[in-house]
């Protein structure tokens, strides 16, 4: 079953946030500067984290300082978000105050 996932990065160090970026930006659609969301599947979201956390003990990053969150919502949850400012992705869901 696919659900949506917000991911969200703070990461000093610029090789590593690039690196991550980098990742997000393939399964997922960029919103805010670091900031990502996409609708995936079980085995999507699977690859994905473990792609994560591979790059995270490979890249220089600083789990005390840095952090990496993600959440998952389901439909109802996402179709309920409110949004204020420019719409930034192309769901219609999205509500725009």
């Amino acid at each position: 079953m696919k659900a949506w996932y917000t991911v969200s990065y703070d990461i000093t160090e610029n090789k590593a946030r690039r690196k991550i970026e980098k990742l997000c930006s393939t399964y997922f659609q960029r919103i805010q500067y670091s900031v990502f969301e996409g609708y995936l599947s079980e085995t999507e979201f699977s690859a994905f984290f473990q792609r994560l956390q591979k790059l995270c003990r490979e890249i220089k990053w600083n789990p005390v300082t840095d952090s990496i969150l993600i959440y998952r919502h389901c439909s109802a949850c996402y179709a309920g978000r409110k949004v204020l400012g420019r719409k930034v992705t192309s769901s219609e869901s999205y509500l725009v105050i």
